[in-house]
């Protein structure tokens, strides 16, 4: 840990297909190290400690936060890390196993239906690091929340590793069985925090170095001051921004990094936070109900607006929406955009709220002095 900065040798998960010949990794970019602010100091002893390779210390490890807090990139990472230690050894007896909940599932009702059940245990219980993406996805799902529970005793009893990622602490998975929430509870659950501005500006600098692309310091701070939520929303001002520099010799300079700004401004409408502002005023409720854990359903209502129209007038995807209120979930996201955009066809308050908030923006509500600011921690 260098400066209160933490760095893991973990590559990422490819992020985005490119023609450019001198770009690294065969055509693809993705980010070679995890970066995390000190506050997830406890996310790192337990990656770490899987990356040791040794008996297990921890077990299982559960990582969890928001959307954009690098789950995934730990999860793939870890995999792919761990595929290539049992490869050097030669070790073809050995395997890894990274899939989502989705897939743990899907696969399982296959193997039911084509009477394949053995194979399928075979490949899940008999690996040498199972890692589960997502583990919210199999909510609901009674017959695969149980086969994984007698997977991951089995796994422990063999002293192999099991690492699960979840948009939520364990404890407040309520579709998920108590029996499996207890496995998971068992170990190590280690919260992934949101990146500070301080880990965003490194990770973007790295990204352009691995896209060959020189950022000036000014231009970096720039960005990640005025760009808010996580590393995914950084990444892709960085690579629209790509091919303008390319023209440019390159660079990414002050200049360019402001016309993109005030023309992504330009296109994204009013900013997220004044949607919610705006939104809970017409709700006659405070920002922090809005943005807060309220499950109260007037606070639910005015929450789920806000999150549609952050979605139609700025155009931000789910994950930025997501950061903006709490931390939430994209699926969570998702789910209330639909809901209200459902709701809008029956419901005459809602339409009612939409049209008066929509019109209010239209007149041109001013959005806040200050910028943006994301809360501090990890990487994706």
């Amino acid at each position: 840990m260098v400066d209160g900065v933490i760095n893991i040798p973990l590559r990422g998960r490819p992020l985005v297909e490119t023609t450019s010949a001198d770009t690294e990794g065969g055509g693809q970019a993705a980010l070679d190290h995890f970066v995390a602010g000190p506050e997830n100091r406890l996310a790192e002893v337990a990656v770490r400690g899987v990356l040791a390779g040794d008996q297990p210390r921890y077990n299982p490890v559960v990582l969890y936060g928001a959307s954009g807090t690098g789950k995934s990139h730990l999860a793939w990472g870890m995999a792919n890390f761990r595929s290539r230690q049992l490869a050097d050894q030669s070790a073809t007896d050995r395997h890894v196993v990274c899939a989502s909940g989705r897939t743990f599932g899907r696969e399982l009702a296959n193997a039911f239906e084509v009477h394949s059940v053995e194979e399928f245990r075979q490949k899940y219980r008999e690996c040498d690091l199972l890692v589960v993406e997502d583990i919210g996805q199999l909510a609901g799902k009674a017959a695969a929340q149980e086969e994984l529970v007698h997977t991951i005793d089995e796994l422990i009893n063999n002293d192999a590793q099991v690492v699960v990622t979840s948009a939520e602490h364990p404890k407040q998975l309520v579709r998920i069985s108590p029996a499996l929430r207890s496995r998971l509870i068992g170990g190590l659950t280690a919260q992934l925090s949101p990146p500070s501005r301080a880990v965003r500006t490194i990770v973007l600098r790295r990204l352009a170095r691995l896209r060959r692309i020189e950022l000036h310091h000014a231009a970096a701070a720039m960005l990640t001051k005025e760009i808010g939520g996580t590393v995914p929303r950084l990444i892709e001002a960085l690579l629209e921004m790509e091919q303008p520099a390319r023209l440019d010799g390159g660079v990414i300079d002050c200049e360019l990094a402001r016309a993109y700004l005030d023309n992504h401004a330009a296109r994204r409408g009013p900013q997220i936070r004044q949607i919610a502002i705006q939104t809970a005023r017409y709700f006659s409720l405070r920002l922090a109900d809005v943005r807060g854990p309220s499950r109260r359903r007037n606070v639910v209502t005015a929450r789920s607006v806000a999150m549609y129209l952050a979605r139609s007038l700025n155009g931000a995807n789910y994950q930025e929406i997501g950061q903006e209120f709490g931390g939430r979930d994209h699926t969570t996201v998702m789910h209330s955009y639909r809901k209200i955009k459902q709701m809008l066809k029956s419901d005459p308050a809602i339409q009612k709220a939409v049209e008066h908030l929509c019109e209010r923006f239209r007149v041109g509500v001013q959005p806040p002095s200050t910028t943006r600011s994301a809360a501090g921690g990890a990487s994706a």
